[in-house]
């Protein structure tokens, strides 16, 4: 009997429960095609526990302060100047704010971290490679809905199991730069890392994402740069093998063509490359944010009423941030994210951490971010990493 109770005890502990949620949740946020998501679900189920067992932390309040506080008084103040209220927003970032602090707030050693590193990038990996998977296989086949969802959008642009391409770029791109920085560590078994690499590259290239591209561009000149220092050399076999193949894919992409569901890949890719018509629209919207500032300088027209305005997405986290949450939202934003990159800078053996937060914060003045998933996983990771590495839960 009490070797039961030993084995209970053990299979509910704290950490291993911790572990059992944010493993689930790094997976089902790769599948993101209906509201609300399997990822939600999944935090509404460990809630209970989150809210029981959470201790937290005078620093890590107040990093979920400097998210809050904007947030309810934007949406208090446009409420009740203006009569906007969106509840499906305000409820949204809620939850993401609460799901990095409960998160970010239990301790655990640099071993554990180690462990629960290598655990999600390996199922952030399988969640990502199902989607790329799933969009050959729509190619090959020729049809672009499978399993009651539109994997294949936007003419030949992979959507797997993500609402917009835009999204799945920059989801595969987290494991595709660990793998990328494991091959410059790795003195063996980098040739299975670079085959996975790939596929993930391939996805990212598919979502015809130009945010993306640029994302994955920096992050994987940071991780270059950041070992040509090391090495205090930038003739090493490895920069110049990953700069060679980076040439090969430039040149093929602008001189091979083929056609994928009878459409010319060569036209698509040179189209992307351009300013779109809709972009226009973009810009116009962009430049309407400021009009939100003129109404609520202080805390903007609150969460999720930028449409209400410009009658068009952001398309820029940070435009978006400043006009729903004015002048107090956007300077305790950024607070908050210079805090993030100071904790990232610090890191020196997961360089794709640094590489990851750069590139996706450019991603997020062309596209808004504020509401991704990996985002605040990848944010949980940096502050994991700093913060709880001389501890055990």
């Amino acid at each position: 009997m009490k070797l039961i109770s030993l084995k209970l005890k053990r299979f509910y502990s704290q950490k291993e429960i911790y572990i059992f949620f944010i493993l689930g949740y790094v997976f089902l946020s790769g599948f993101v095609f209906i509201e609300p998501s399997p990822a939600e679900l999944w935090f509404v189920l460990f809630l209970p526990f989150f809210l029981i067992c959470t201790k937290l932390k005078n620093d890590n309040i107040k990093l979920f302060l400097l998210l809050f506080i904007p947030l309810f008084v934007s949406t208090l103040l446009g409420y009740f100047l203006f009569g906007f209220l969106n509840l499906k927003f305000f409820g949204i970032d809620i939850y993401l704010f609460l799901l990095f602090l409960f998160l970010i707030s239990y301790n655990i050693s640099e071993n554990t971290y180690k462990y629960l590193l290598k655990k999600i990038i390996i199922i952030w990996t399988i969640s990502g490679l199902i989607n790329v998977f799933i969009g050959l296989f729509a190619y090959a086949t020729g049809r672009s809905e499978l399993l009651g969802t539109k994997v294949i959008r936007f003419s030949i642009r992979l959507v797997g199991f993500f609402k917009d391409p835009n999204v799945l770029g920059p989801f595969l791109i987290i494991p595709a730069l660990y793998l990328f920085e494991e091959f410059y560590k790795s003195k063996k078994g980098w040739i299975k890392k670079i085959i996975i690499l790939f596929f993930l590259s391939l996805g990212i290239l598919l979502s015809f994402s130009r945010a993306a591209w640029l994302n994955y561009f920096i992050g994987v000149f940071i991780i270059i740069f950041a070992y040509a220092l090391k090495n205090k050399t930038l003739y090493n076999w490895k920069t110049l093998l990953a700069l060679s193949l980076l040439l090969v894919v430039i040149i093929s992409l602008f001189t091979i063509d083929m056609e994928i569901m009878g459409i010319s890949f060569k036209s698509i890719f040179k189209s992307r490359l351009g300013i779109k018509s809709y972009d226009m629209n973009r810009f116009k919207s962009q430049a309407a944010s400021l009009n939100m500032l003129k109404m609520n300088l202080l805390s903007g027209i609150g969460p999720g009423n930028y449409e209400e305005i410009t009658n068009y997405s952001a398309h820029n986290t940070f435009l978006r941030y400043l006009g729903e949450r004015g002048l107090l939202g956007i300077i305790t934003l950024y607070i908050f994210l210079i805090y993030i990159f100071l904790k990232a800078y610090q890191i020196k053996d997961n360089i794709f951490l640094l590489a990851s937060l750069t590139g996706l914060m450019i991603n997020s003045y062309i596209v808004d971010t504020l509401h991704w998933r990996h985002m605040w996983i990848l944010f949980v990771l940096i502050i994991l990493k700093e913060e709880n590495k001389n501890y055990e839960l």
